[in-house]
């Protein structure tokens, strides 16, 4: 089965980076079932905490990060 397009992103995003991975079954109940109520930025920012490895704040750029955090990385929480 070859994915292109707006399928590869989102296994991409959520899944394996290697679409053969998915069943074509997969991939229908998870696009049927995408993004079932929550926001991208918050399925960017667990996606951030994953590549990261590190409990940070949602990183908007270094930018951004330094008008709101004050630094160029957002910062960890403080659990």
């Amino acid at each position: 089965m070859k994915v292109s397009g707006i399928p590869k992103l989102g296994i991409g995003l959520f899944a394996d980076d290697d679409p053969t991975m998915v069943s074509e079954k997969g991939i229908e109940t998870f696009l049927g079932h995408f993004p079932a109520g929550t926001s991208y930025r918050c399925v960017n920012h667990f996606r951030q905490l994953m590549l990261s490895g590190d409990f940070r704040k949602y990183d908007f750029g270094i930018e951004e990060n330094f008008e709101r955090y004050k630094t160029t990385q957002p910062p960890s929480y403080d659990l």
